[in-house]
C-alpha cells in the first residue's frame, strides 16, 4: 500500500470533514407517509413536494405540538436521494428540522412503499368527513336581503326568502354563461388565498358553478377555476378552467398540473359514483372551496371531492374574483344562500 503524503493526508481529510460538515445538525426527526406530487426539474421553481400523513409528534418554532397533513415542499439536499422516484409514488419519508441558530430542514431518507399502500390524506371525524374550519372564522358577503357588494346581469338574478336565485327560461334565454361578481370587501373582491362556504340547490338537468381567483371578461363573463355545479353525475365537485384548460382534475382525483402538460392523477382518492351519493341532487348541499398557494381543494358536505397541486405558472392565477354561474344551454334555477368568506392575507 503506497504511503500517504501530508499533503494527500490533509487532503482527504479536509474531504472528510467537508462532508460531515453536510449534517446540519436537525434537533428533531420526523416519519411520515406520503404521495409524491412534485420533483426538482430543470426549472429552478420546481421542488420535491409531497401531501403527508398527519405528523402529531410535530414541534414548531413556537412551540405549538402537531401538524395536520397537507401538501409541503421539503428540501433534499442529496438530490440523489429521489433517483428513480416519479410523481405519485407514495413514500416513507424520514425529514428533519432545527430552528437555531437558523433555520434548516431536509430529507435525511426516503423509500417507496407498494402502490397499493392506504395513506390518510384526509383528516376525518368519527362519521368518516372531513375536518372543517371553525366557522367563526367565516365572514357572510351576503346579506341576505340585497346585491349590496354583487354585481351582475339582474335579468337573471333575484333574492327570495335569503336565497340568491339565478334563472333562464326557454321565454327568457341565455346566449352565454354570465356570473354575479362579488366586489366587497376591502380588494373590491380579489381574493387569493381564502376558504369559501356556500349553499346551493339546482333544478333538474342544471348547469352551475362558482368562479374563484378568476378574471372578469365583457358581459360579466369569468375566466378561471371554477367548482362545478351540477345536477347530473359529470360535472358534481370538479375543478374546472373556464375558459382554459378546462378540466383540471374530475371527482375522485388529486392531480398535478405542469405547463404545457396534461393534468396528471397522482392519487385516485374516491370513487366517482360513490362521492356522488353524499350530494343530495333534490335539496341543498354545502360547498368548501380552499384555496392556499397553488393547491385548491373541492369539498361538498365535507366530503373532499377534488384536488389539484397547480404547478403552471403561465396558465394558474393566485388572486382574482369570485362569481356566481348560471350555464346556458339547459333552463335551469339554480339558488345560493349563507355565504361565507374567510381569505388568509
Amino acid at each position: 500500500m503506497p504511503r500517504l503524503t501530508p499533503y494527500l493526508f490533509f487532503l482527504l481529510l479536509a474531504i472528510f470533514l467537508a462532508g460531515c460538515g453536510q449534517d446540519p445538525g436537525y434537533e428533531h426527526t420526523y416519519t411520515t407517509r406520503a404521495i409524491v406530487l412534485s420533483l426538482p426539474g430543470e426549472k429552478a421553481t420546481q421542488e420535491f413536494i409531497v401531501h403527508h400523513e398527519e405528523i402529531p409528534e410535530y414541534i414548531s418554532i413556537n412551540g405549538s405540538v402537531g401538524m395536520n397533513e397537507m401538501a409541503m415542499p421539503l428540501p433534499v439536499p442529496d438530490k440523489s436521494l429521489l433517483d428513480g422516484f416519479a410523481v405519485g409514488d407514495k413514500v416513507e419519508l424520514v425529514f428533519g428540522e432545527r430552528f437555531e441558530p437558523d433555520h434548516v430542514m431536509g430529507v435525511i431518507s426516503i423509500v417507496k412503499l407498494d402502490d397499493d399502500t392506504a395513506l390518510n390524506l384526509g383528516k376525518t371525524t368519527a362519521g368518516g368527513k372531513e375536518e372543517e374550519t371553525a366557522e367563526d372564522e367565516f365572514v357572510s358577503i351576503f346579506d341576505g336581503e340585497s346585491f349590496d357588494g354583487w354585481d351582475g346581469d339582474m335579468r337573471y338574478w333575484s333574492i327570495e326568502d335569503g336565497v340568491i336565485i339565478g334563472q333562464f327560461t326557454k321565454d327568457k334565454p341565455l346566449a352565454a354563461n354570465t356570473f354575479l361578481i362579488w366586489r366587497g370587501g376591502k380588494n373590491k373582491g380579489v381574493v387569493s388565498d381564502f376558504e369559501l362556504k356556500f349553499q346551493y340547490r339546482i333544478s333538474e338537468n342544471g348547469n352551475s358553478g362558482v368562479q374563484y381567483r378568476s378574471q372578469e371578461e365583457d358581459n360579466f363573463g369569468m375566466k378561471g377555476y371554477q367548482a362545478d355545479i351540477h345536477h347530473g353525475p359529470r360535472w358534481t365537485g370538479i375543478c374546472y378552467d373556464e375558459h382554459g384548460r378546462k378540466v383540471l382534475a374530475d371527482r375522485g382525483q388529486s392531480v398535478v398540473v405542469e405547463a404545457g402538460e396534461k393534468p396528471k392523477v397522482v392519487e385516485q382518492f374516491g370513487d366517482p359514483a360513490e362521492l356522488m351519493n353524499q350530494i343530495d341532487l333534490a335539496g341543498w348541499n354545502e360547498y368548501h372551496i380552499i384555496a392556499k398557494g397553488n393547491r385548491l381543494i373541492h369539498k361538498i358536505n365535507g366530503v373532499r371531492m377534488s384536488e389539484v397541486l397547480d404547478n403552471d405558472e403561465a396558465e394558474r392565477d393566485l388572486k382574482g374574483l369570485l362569481g356566481l354561474q348560471i350555464h346556458r344551454g339547459t333552463p335551469v334555477k339554480v339558488e345560493f344562500k349563507n355565504v361565507r368568506l374567510k381569505t388568509v392575507e
